[in-house]
């Protein structure tokens, strides 16, 4: 019985797609929202480093990415490094990747 149901309900889908302006309107709904939908996001590994602190060399990271990069959406620290001179913390590095959305046309 149930086999017999499900015949019937595709029927009856198959009927409402064969309406011209049922399938105009889904076309242009789509076509409309797609393109709003597909975007491409880049990665890319930066090094960056600060003689204060980790927050400040992610800061820096940031800060000269964003000079030549738009559309940055978010910052992920990979690593985190640290130099050492004279028994005595010189320097923070991180390792960062970046990601950002490419512009469309």
């Amino acid at each position: 019985m149930t086999g017999i149901c499900i015949i019937q309900s595709s029927r009856k889908i198959y009927d409402f797609f064969r309406e011209p302006s049922i399938v105009r309107t889904l076309y242009n709904y789509l076509s409309a929202h797609l393109k709003t939908l597909t975007m491409i996001v880049k990665v890319i590994e930066v090094i960056a480093s600060s003689e204060t602190s980790f927050d400040d060399a992610i800061k820096n990271c940031l800060s000269e990415v964003s000079k030549t990069v738009h559309n940055i959406d978010s910052i992920y620290v990979k690593d985190f490094k640290v130099h050492v001179k004279d028994n005595k913390l010189s320097s923070y590095g991180v390792i960062c990747k970046v990601s950002f959305r490419v512009d469309q046309q």
